[in-house]
């Protein structure tokens, strides 16, 4: 019978506690997430403070099984957009491909953020959607240049990976920067907004030397849709770009957010299969 009144005396007590705590401490965030560890093999962890977004980048670089045997082999580089999404699946595929002899080996480098998931969140939409010019400049001026001064690449063969608004910024750069990516793998972008990008690139271009894959979710959001990727596809079809190679797919009963792994091994395998 004592039950309640106690259960009221200890809140009203917690209440007079809390009321003595400065309010500084009150304020205080909750604890961020922890960062996720990097657990593949032959993959180094670096950092990259970059002077043009004025923010530090977590750059993850998987090296092929064969990078520290063949001293003399140079390899294509694969940047992966979210790698915190991304850069397992996307690794284990190439590996996997490249055992098999069905892909080439790849240096594979996701390019994220220190620091937990949802600051990740918040700077991925900066980059990929609001800012994607100063991203670009990014990738053209400091993070292509590390990887190619650091690694043995070969730098006339890189692609680059991105889903959602990573898609949005794999286009952005195809058509604003045609030379620095020969392989395009963009899952569920806004097509409507690649269309802006694709025309108006056609004004003065006729020649768009890449191999593109694009996909979506058969259940994707609308912006993403299959209609508007097919109306996408069709417009690029229609430009008869010189040494464009362009293939897509509509994944079955997939939405935006299933059709991110079956985006990445059916994409990896469009660009880079033999």
């Amino acid at each position: 019978m004592f039950g309640r009144p106690i259960k009221c005396a200890l809140f009203v007590s917690g209440l007079l506690i809390l009321g003595m705590v400065p309010a500084a401490i009150q304020a205080q965030e909750p604890p961020a997430f922890p960062p996720v560890p990097i657990l593949l093999g032959n993959t180094e962890d670096r950092s990259l403070e970059s002077a043009i977004v004025g923010d530090t980048y977590r750059l993850s670089v998987a090296l092929p099984l064969s990078y520290f045997t063949a001293t003399g082999r140079t390899y294509p580089v694969l940047y992966v957009l979210d790698p915190h999404l991304s850069f397992g699946t996307v690794t284990d595929v190439v590996r996997v491909a490249a055992i098999g002899g069905e892909l080439p080996e790849l240096i594979v480098v996701g390019v994220g953020y220190p620091g937990d998931l949802m600051r990740a969140r918040a700077l991925r939409e900066r980059d990929y959607h609001s800012t994607p010019d100063v991203f670009l400049r990014f990738f053209l001026e400091e993070l292509i240049p590390l990887i190619d001064g650091d690694y043995r690449t070969n730098p006339a063969d890189r692609g680059i990976v991105g889903h959602s608004y990573g898609g949005d910024f794999a286009l952005y750069a195809l058509f604003h920067s045609p030379e620095t990516f020969q392989r395009i793998i963009a899952g569920s972008p806004t097509f409507a907004t690649a269309g802006v990008y694709e025309r108006a690139y056609a004004a003065d271009h006729t020649t768009l030397a890449a191999r593109v894959f694009l996909s979506a979710g058969e259940n994707d959001d609308p912006g993403s849709s299959p209609a508007r990727l097919a109306d996408f596809a069709q417009a690029l079809a229609s430009r008869g770009y010189a040494d464009l190679a362009l293939t897509s797919q509509v994944f079955d009963g997939a939405t935006h957010f299933s059709s991110r792994p079956l985006h990445h091994v059916t994409g990896v395998y469009a660009v880079y299969g033999r």
